[in-house]
């Protein structure tokens, strides 16, 4: 990928983006913190609000780690994901994802 101009995280992100969203547009949510929280045995999350995600944009971080999607979780339905092992209670657990127009 190449990018022309200013190279910053805005750019980046634009490009890594296109055809989706601008990365600063409202839809995009940044660091958001899933429900229920983590216990060590629970694997099914919400997303904060019960917002709607579009497929294929979630991300998820334990402890800061991209998990990879369809091994580490599975998107389930537009607004829950089920993880493949249940996140501990002392993990930081985020989200990042596209919510639909």
């Amino acid at each position: 990928m190449i990018i022309s101009g200013t190279v910053n995280a805005t750019n980046i992100a634009a490009s890594i983006s296109s055809g989706l969203a601008s990365p600063t547009t409202t839809r995009w949510k940044w660091h958001k913190t899933p429900t229920p929280t983590p216990n060590g045995s629970q694997l099914v999350f919400t997303l904060p609000n019960s917002e709607a995600y579009v497929s294929g944009t979630l991300r998820i971080y334990l402890d800061g780690l991209r998990q990879i999607k369809d091994t580490d979780y599975a998107e389930t339905t537009a607004n829950t994901f089920t993880m493949t092992v249940a996140p501990n209670s002392d993990e930081t657990f985020s989200i990042d994802y596209l919510m639909p127009a």
